[in-house]
């Protein structure tokens, strides 16, 4: 962190957690990627293999939310992105769109929360404005 890393891809929840220790005690704000498992066969050689649920790369799309909906709680994080990574060396790019089409409810989801609680701690603020001013 004190190297100026930018964002953090985790895995895990235990690594989130980590992290948020870490910048905890150095007093800092760490910007974190989830890295998503979508479960989806790349067709690639099995040693490259990264994007099945038996290849144990990145938290399952069931765990994500989850995992996401700690971040009011975990005060030194900031989640910046959501990513995948299903292997290399790729013949098609039916793979990629498998991916996308496991990830995008997913991405929803996490921009409704996103903009539902921000727009929610927005108008906690204005009604606390109004009643310090309604007392005045």
């Amino acid at each position: 962190m004190n190297a100026g890393i930018k964002c953090f891809n985790i895995e895990s929840e235990d690594e989130l957690i980590k992290i948020n220790s870490i910048a905890g005690k150095l007093g800092k704000i760490a910007k974190v990627s989830l890295r998503v498992n979508p479960d989806v066969d790349a067709k690639t050689h099995p040693y490259i293999s990264t994007g099945l649920k038996e290849n144990k790369f990145g938290v399952s799309i069931e765990n994500a939310l989850d995992i996401y909906l700690q971040a009011p709680k975990l005060q030194n994080i900031k989640f910046v992105g959501i990513g995948c990574h299903i292997g290399s060396q790729l013949l098609s790019i039916d793979p990629f769109v498998d991916a996308v089409k496991r990830l995008i409810p997913l991405i929803r989801t996490f921009f409704f929360f996103f903009f539902f609680f921000s727009f929610l701690l927005f108008e906690l603020i204005l009604i606390e404005i109004f009643f310090f001013f309604y007392k005045s």
